[in-house]
């Protein structure tokens, strides 16, 4: 035992503590497993109890597996919070273990599980594809979706120039043409997809217009005449 002591360099205190008393570990607790994107942090917080009454002199955290050609950054190894990260998905365990004045911890390990965030998929539909000026056409991207449930944003593109925010949307297009609309929508992790609709607008149904004046007063004229010449003709008074 002693020799042991002197290995790991805990001194002669250390050791006539451990010669004097049973020697108890220390318990270590890493933490639960977890799920992360790639590139997210992920913040560690490991305990320790003391059956020996020692306060703790080192906290060590490590990576114990992770995938094949796998790059991490793990901050604060050394103390009880650390931080982890990493570029690929796959699965990561650490270990976590401390010392006190005698003894160490048998290592603890948690699992992390970093995946690729998917992006959304945006579904858009239009009460109408053919329309006229002025009349109002409503839009629905509510079947939008994301695999990880996250759509923060709806923004609509109606190619005139104006914009709305909202899973739905109604607006009327104020000129004829042939207009894309298009709805973008965005996850928690700024993930993105649009879907576009191709709106045509045609001009105002025309009103007809009033006859001229000339041509109706001919018209009533020549009505007039007609009506003349069907009359029977008076009848002359006899003496």
């Amino acid at each position: 035992m002693r020799r042991l002591l002197a290995v790991l360099g805990l001194g002669a205190a250390a050791a006539w503590s451990a010669a004097a008393a049973p020697l108890r570990v220390p318990m270590a607790d890493a933490g639960p497993d977890r799920t992360l994107y790639t590139g997210d942090a992920a913040n560690l917080f490991g305990e320790v109890s003391t059956p020996n009454g020692l306060p703790i002199v080192s906290w060590t955290w490590a990576v114990d597996s992770a995938p094949a050609g796998a790059r991490w950054v793990l901050q604060g190894e050394q103390s009880a919070s650390a931080s982890f990260s990493a570029e690929l998905a796959g699965d990561y365990a650490l270990a976590f273990f401390a010392c006190d004045a005698v003894a160490c911890a048998v290592p603890d390990f948690a699992m992390l599980h970093v995946r690729d965030n998917l992006p959304p998929l945006a579904e858009g539909f239009a009460s109408t594809r053919t329309t006229s000026v002025g009349q109002s056409v409503c839009f629905d991207g509510s079947a939008s979706s994301d695999p990880e449930g996250g759509l923060v944003s709806w923004v609509w593109d109606f190619g005139d120039g104006v914009q709305a925010v909202g899973a739905q949307a109604c607006h009327r297009f104020d000129f004829a043409g042939s207009f894309d609309v298009t709805l973008v929508v965005t996850d928690e992790r700024s993930a993105r997809d649009a879907e576009r609709l191709t709106i045509t607008v045609g001009s105002s149904a025309a009103l007809p217009e009033p006859a001229s004046a000339p041509l109706a007063l001919l018209a009533l004229a020549a009505l007039t005449r007609c009506r003349r010449r069907a009359a029977p003709a008076p009848r002359r008074a006899t003496d």
